[in-house]
């Protein structure tokens, strides 16, 4: 039988699978279990996977564009080879959880990350531009340099000890987040929101003072 089949008929729990050049755009399951599997070219796009736990997986060049995942979690999972990132373009990630994941160059353009969170993940060079974080998120202690962040509204939010080094902040609504000991060295920070937040042991050097508020600011 193929992974698929297995699917098909129940099976919830894989473990030191290697599945490349398919497509489960087709499947509906809940609450699998992924541990030490290798996807390589595989579309997940439109794909209902709920509650899925992966753990220690690799996803190369998966495409989860229009995915249901909420609920999910992505434990010490990479989601980057050279040429080969992922895309959750549209997917709904709403509670989902990402744990010292490798993240790198993904794109989570417009994807619905209500409540999800991120810890001690790499995602340099990833692409979250109008993602819809609708305010409530968690990015703590992450590598989110050279990020495309434009627009994003994460008001209130915890994003302490997380790296922005080069990201583009621009228009960016951080009001009364905790943004203590972040690094924005080098970011792009026009317009960007930052009244009332804590940015206590944050690296602000660069900020131009004559065009942000810091009113509130700890």
């Amino acid at each position: 039988m193929t992974f698929h089949d297995d699917l098909v008929s129940g099976k919830r729990q894989f473990s030191k699978l290697e599945i490349e050049d398919v497509s489960l755009s087709d499947v509906v399951t809940y609450d699998l279990e992924l541990t030490d599997c290798v996807f390589r070219n595989v579309s997940f796009r439109g794909a209902r996977l709920e509650g899925l736990k992966a753990t220690r997986c690799h996803f190369e060049n998966c495409i989860f564009a229009y995915a249901e995942l909420s609920e999910s979690k992505f434990v010490d999972c990479v989601f980057y080879k050279p040429t080969m990132e992922c895309s959750f373009h549209h997917a709904d990630c709403r509670y989902c959880e990402f744990i010292t994941c490798d993240m790198r160059l993904v794109s989570f353009e417009k994807t619905r990350l209500f409540k999800a969170n991120f810890l001690q993940c790499n995602a340099t060079g990833a692409n979250f531009y109008r993602a819809a974080f609708s305010k409530v998120v968690e990015i703590r202690e992450c590598i989110f340099e050279l990020v495309d962040l434009r627009d994003a509204q994460l008001p209130r939010c915890n994003l302490s000890k997380t790296s922005f080094r080069q990201a583009d902040l621009r228009e960016a609504n951080f009001e009364a987040c905790n943004l203590q000991e972040c690094d924005f060295a080098g970011a792009s920070l026009a317009h960007m929101a930052i009244l009332y937040a804590d940015m206590r042991g944050a690296n602000i050097a660069e900020f131009d003072v004559r065009s942000h508020s810091f009113f509130g600011v700890q």
